[in-house]
């Protein structure tokens, strides 16, 4: 379950339509109604954790990007809190909560190979090797 730290340092996503069509962005075929939980809340974690990672001063050569504005701003950090490679952990962690709380079901298999083609888009490996 998200820490206090990460629901209050994620922001909203605002964009600037009135009307989303939410087939868009998962299709129709994939929200079926599940007795489990833990889906949302694992992604959204591993998301905020992962944005840490991104966001900590031995990825910004990897990244080309500024890193280091968390620590600046005194903002919480899952790298400040757990060091680089038990956030690294914990992102792998989530993930692999996130995929056993897909049920089995119609298109079961293709959201759990969505979400682990996530899991390397916002935890690239070059990135999870500098906690090895």
């Amino acid at each position: 379950m998200p820490t206090r730290i990460h629901r209050i340092d994620s922001p909203a996503l605002l964009l600037p339509v009135d009307d989303i069509d939410t087939d868009q962005i998962i299709p129709a075929r994939f929200l079926k109604t599940t007795s489990r939980r833990g889906l949302g809340e694992h992604l959204g974690e591993a998301y905020q954790v992962a944005d840490d990672i991104q966001d900590a001063p031995a990825a910004a050569e990897l990244l080309g990007k500024p890193t280091g504005r968390d620590r600046a701003l005194g903002r919480p950090s899952a790298v400040a809190e757990l060091g680089l490679a038990g956030a690294v952990a914990r992102v792998k962690t989530l993930v692999a909560g996130a995929v056993a709380a897909v049920p089995d079901c119609s298109g079961s298999g293709a959201l759990r190979s969505l979400i682990l083609m996530e899991s390397r888009r916002i935890l690239p490996g070059q990135v999870a090797r500098l906690a090895a």
